[in-house]
């Protein structure tokens, strides 16, 4: 009988030690929190950027990858590649506009105008990879132009 009393003293003492070391570290964390919270040397002002800026920004940056993929690709891939990577592209391009065109509904009038300012860039993004499918010289200042106006 001693030694099972012996082995419950023994858990309930390893059980106690566990909440205490876990009531250690939260006060720990929370007070670490409020320290940085209390500290207006340590923060900066920043305006946090809209949800949906920040996605169209991050969408344009994807677009503008898939086109300087196409304006590489022109230098270095055989034509029938290089045929299927322009393809690709268009594909991804018309894909976003879709894609801007029926989010258009559910939108604030601010960010109505903002996806109006991506899908020209879209545009000029379809622009600079046809030119490429074609032959042409790919002339990126419009499409730059347009890119800037989402920032």
């Amino acid at each position: 009988m001693k030694e099972t009393v012996t082995t419950a003293t023994k858990a309930f003492i390893l059980t106690a030690k566990m909440k205490a070391f876990i009531a250690f570290f939260s006060l720990l964390l929370v007070g670490g929190g409020l320290y940085v919270l209390a500290d207006p040397a340590g923060q900066s002002i920043v305006t946090a950027k809209d949800p949906y800026t920040l996605d169209i920004q991050n969408r344009a940056q994807t677009i503008n990858n898939a086109v300087l993929g196409v304006i590489d690709a022109h230098k270095t891939q055989p034509a029938y590649k290089f045929r299927t990577t322009c393809e690709d592209a268009v594909f991804l391009i018309r894909k976003k506009n879709l894609e801007a065109e029926q989010e258009n509904l559910k939108l604030t009038p601010e960010q109505r105008a903002l996806n109006v300012k991506y899908k020209a860039f879209l545009h000029e993004a379809y622009i600079v990879v046809d030119d490429c499918y074609n032959g042409k010289q790919a002339d990126l200042a419009a499409m730059n132009k347009a890119k800037v106006a989402l920032y």
